[in-house]
């Protein structure tokens, strides 16, 4: 079962890792749609808007490291925690291993849709080669910056392996708890059978026995009774001789 679930298993767990990047990609925008307003409603001016909109987005972090950036539909960096020596700078021509060149990708989408996914390799924090990465970006039209996150495929694949490993593993202890349990069932039913078929076949030896006994009295009674008829037969032809000698 759990090798057969396994490829809807793998895709609901990558629909729900989009889901969940694009979630947290709209709760970046909506920070950035917090400060406009600010600045919409004369609270701050629109650059100190954008500096704070930077400040807190730039130290946003889930699931341990992952993290937030912002560019524009040029594309420019506007702001890359990881790698700040990009900011301010046109990141038109960076392409991934496959040539495809990443936010140009990313300014298409945005522009064309208002958000979208991305998929292409990234350099990995500790992993000396680029990873597959799976990125969510929105575009925030009032001020033309376009904020993403993503996810590294490979990160998610250990995730599957561990989970369905340990569903194996489960798996494998119920069905030994199983057997063991079926064969101490078998055993506390058979036994008493098997004790009762034992029982049987003692009895049946046992009346088999006296039933040869009965058939042996009961064939020495009949040559008795045989025996006796003869002698009464003898008896009898004596009294006819004694009765004609009492007449003569």
């Amino acid at each position: 079962l759990a090798f057969y679930v396994r490829p809807k298993f793998v895709d609901n767990m990558y629909q729900a890792k989009r889901e969940k990047t694009q979630h947290l990609v709209e709760s970046a925008w909506t920070v950035i749609d917090h400060f406009s307003k600010s600045a919409s409603s004369g609270a701050m001016t629109e650059e100190q808007a954008k500096t704070s909109a930077i400040a807190v987005i730039k130290n946003l972090r889930y699931d341990g490291a992952e993290y937030f950036w912002i560019n524009d539909s040029k594309p420019q960096m506007i702001m890359h925690p990881l790698r700040p020596e990009l900011d301010g700078k046109d990141i038109s021509g960076s392409k991934d291993e496959d040539g495809k060149y990443i936010f140009v990708e990313m300014a298409s989408i945005a522009k064309k849709d208002g958000a979208g996914f991305v998929d292409y390799y990234w350099a990995k924090p500790g992993s000396p080669k680029p990873a597959t990465k799976i990125s969510y970006v929105k575009l925030f039209p009032a001020w033309d910056w376009i904020v993403g996150s993503g996810i590294y495929v490979d990160d998610v694949e250990d995730e599957i392996s561990t989970l369905l490993t340990t569903m194996i593993v489960v798996t494998v202890a119920i069905v030994i708890f199983a057997l063991g349990l079926s064969y101490f069932m078998a055993q506390s039913i058979a036994n008493p059978i098997n004790s009762a078929v034992v029982g049987l076949a003692s009895g049946s030896k046992e009346i088999s026995g006296a039933s040869s006994q009965i058939a042996q009295s009961g064939q020495n009674l009949a040559e008795g009774a045989t025996e006796q008829a003869a002698a009464i037969e003898e008896t009898s032809a004596s009294l006819e001789e004694m009765s004609s000698m009492t007449s003569q």
